[in-house]
């Protein structure tokens, strides 16, 4: 993604020279105008250029600011799950279900926020709460989820506390030995990078 950004940045920049030195040599000035074109010309292009900065760095601000608006609506949804009592597990899983597909639909972003953590981090609290509440099949389909979403963990990178997380809510997992696939889970849980 950086190539392409950094290819570019150097084909406008390239592109602002050449179309100077193109204008400076179509509108030669010779003394006998009493108005400088090339001034202006130059002065126009200065100011294109300025606004074409200000956009861009004005969508960078803007991308983060709807970012922050995602995080904050999960952080509210979290924060709700947190206050249920054993009665709404149920719920609560299918919530945490459909948290971490939000996380797995904006993965594409690769944001530095940590949105494959946070995937991971939910469908996880979502194979706890149903294992609480003994669904085996349902915890299998999770975990089969998981290990296609994760088929390359290694290309994940996550820190180390937060993969210390992702282990202790793993051990909270009930009947693990009647969950499909759950040792391979922790495995491919085990090969993500932790920086």
């Amino acid at each position: 993604m950086k190539s392409k950004e950094n290819l570019a940045l150097v084909l406008s920049i390239t592109a602002v020279i050449l179309s100077v030195i193109a204008i400076c040599i179509a509108a030669y000035r010779t003394s006998e105008l009493g108005f400088d074109y090339q001034g202006v010309l130059v002065g126009i292009l200065s100011i294109l250029v300025t606004v074409l900065v200000g956009l861009n760095i004005y969508t960078l601000v803007d991308f983060r600011r709807k970012e922050n608006v995602i995080d904050e609506k999960v952080a509210l949804i979290a924060q709700s799950l947190s206050n249920i009592n054993k009665s709404e597990l149920a719920n609560s899983a299918a919530m945490e279900h459909a948290i971490a597909f939000i996380y797995y639909s904006l993965m594409g972003l690769k944001d530095p926020s940590g949105l494959d953590f946070r995937y991971l981090y939910h469908s996880i609290l979502s194979l706890e709460k149903l294992s609480l509440l003994g669904d085996i099949k349902t915890c299998d389909s999770v975990v089969n989820m998981l290990l296609k979403t994760v088929a390359h963990p290694e290309r994940i990178s996550v820190s180390k506390k937060d993969k210390e997380h992702l282990y202790v809510w793993l051990s909270k997992v009930k009947d693990t030995e009647k969950i499909e696939r759950f040792g391979e889970l922790v495995e491919r849980i085990s090969k993500i990078n932790s920086v």
